[in-house]
C-alpha cells in the first residue's frame, strides 16, 4: 500500500500577463501575446509531487467556489490527488497570483490571497485523523498553523519535510518543534542566518547557523544552479546539478523539494533522494506552466537514464 503524505499550502491560480516594458511611464501597458493560466500554489504544486511519485497523495487548502477553484479541483482530481480535506468556500475567490513579464525579463507579482487565508487549526485537526505517514509543509503559512502542525506530527512520530519559502524574519524558528527535512534556498539561507551560502564552508557554516535556531535530522540547501547540499551533523555532501539549456523557473522549488520529500518516503535514503531531486528540478526547468511543469516519477528516471547516457 502506498504511503500517505499530507500537504498543508496553498493553492493557487496563476495568470501570467506578458507586457512590452514595466518600465514605461505610461498609465497603459501595451500587452503581447502570451497570456497563460496555470495552477499553481507552492502547496497544490508539492501534491502533484507527490501523486506523481505514487504516493497516495491528501492536499489541505482551500479554494473558492469559482471558475478557477472549479479548474483547480479538476486537475486535482486527474492528477490522482485525495481531495477529502480540501475545503470549497462560498463567498471567497480562490487565491490568484498575476505576474506581469516584460520582454527584458522583469516582473510584477499581484497575490489575491483570497480563500487560501481561511485555513484553521479545526481543518488541521480533521486532516490529521487521516493517519499520515508524512507531513510537507510550506513557512507561508500563518504562524499559529505551521507551529501547531510541525508540533502535532513531531508528537506522534510524524516525518515532517519543511520547505523554507516564505518564510519571514519575524517568524519564531526557535518555537518549532524538530523536524526531518528543513530546506532553504540561498535566499532563505542568508536571511535565517547572515550567511550567503557560496561554497562549501559557507554552507556547513550556515547548516551550523541553523541548527542553533532549528532542529533538523537534515538539512538540505537549495543551490540554484550549483545543485543543493546535505547536512546531517558531521556528515555532508555537495550534490551536483543537472546541466539544461532551457529555463522555466515557475516551479522549480517545489519540484525539488517534494521530490526530495517523496524518494525519502519511499527509501529512506536522503542522498539518493538529494541527487533524484536535482533532477527533478532540472526536468520542471524545461517546462513552463508552474503546477504542469511538475514532473512524475517515471520522467524522472527515464531524464536520469538519458543523461547517464550522454
Amino acid at each position: 500500500m502506498a504511503k500517505r503524505i499530507l500537504t498543508v499550502g496553498y493553492a493557487e491560480m496563476k495568470l501570467t500577463l506578458p507586457v512590452e516594458s514595466l518600465s514605461d511611464d505610461s498609465l497603459t501597458l501595451k500587452g503581447v501575446d502570451g497570456v497563460a493560466y496555470a495552477p499553481s500554489g507552492h502547496g497544490g504544486n508539492a501534491a502533484v509531487a507527490f501523486a506523481g511519485n505514487g504516493l497516495e497523495s491528501v492536499l489541505l487548502s482551500c479554494l473558492g467556489r469559482d471558475a478557477h477553484g472549479e479548474t483547480l479541483y479538476d486537475f486535482y482530481k486527474e492528477r490522482g490527488i485525495s481531495l477529502s480535506s480540501l475545503r470549497i468556500l462560498r463567498g471567497k475567490p480562490t487565491a490568484l497570483r498575476v505576474f506581469l513579464r516584460d520582454k527584458s525579463g522583469r516582473e510584477q507579482l499581484v497575490l489575491y490571497e483570497g480563500a487560501s487565508l481561511a485555513l484553521t487549526v479545526e481543518d488541521l485537526e480533521r486532516a490529521f485523523n487521516l493517519c499520515p505517514d508524512a507531513l510537507y509543509l510550506t513557512m507561508e503559512l500563518p504562524e499559529e498553523l505551521l507551529l501547531y502542525a510541525v508540533d502535532y506530527a513531531y508528537r506522534h512520530g510524524i516525518p515532517t519535510f519543511l520547505d523554507a519559502v516564505g518564510v519571514s524574519k519575524r517568524f519564531p524558528v526557535r518555537r518549532l518543534a524538530p523536524v526531518t527535512v528543513f530546506s532553504p534556498n540561498e535566499e532563505e539561507t542568508e536571511l535565517l542566518t547572515g550567511i550567503c551560502p557560496m561554497g562549501t564552508d559557507a554552507c556547513i557554516s550556515a547548516c551550523v547557523e541553523l541548527s542553533k535556531h532549528l532542529q533538523s535530522d537534515y538539512t538540505v540547501l537549495k543551490l540554484g544552479e550549483r545543485g543543493a547540499f546535505v547536512y546531517h551533523g558531521r556528515r555532508f555532501e555537495m550534490i551536483p546539478p543537472y546541466t539544461v539549456r532551457h529555463r522555466h523557473y515557475d516551479a522549480v522549488g517545489d519540484a525539488f523539494t517534494a521530490s526530495l520529500a517523496a524518494h525519502y518516503v519511499k527509501t529512506g535514503n536522503m542522498a539518493a533522494s538529494a541527487r533524484f531531486a536535482t533532477a527533478a528540478a532540472a526536468l520542471a526547468l524545461t517546462k513552463e506552466g508552474d503546477g504542469f511543469s511538475i514532473p512524475t516519477e517515471d520522467e524522472v528516471l527515464q531524464y536520469i537514464e538519458n543523461q547517464q547516457k550522454e
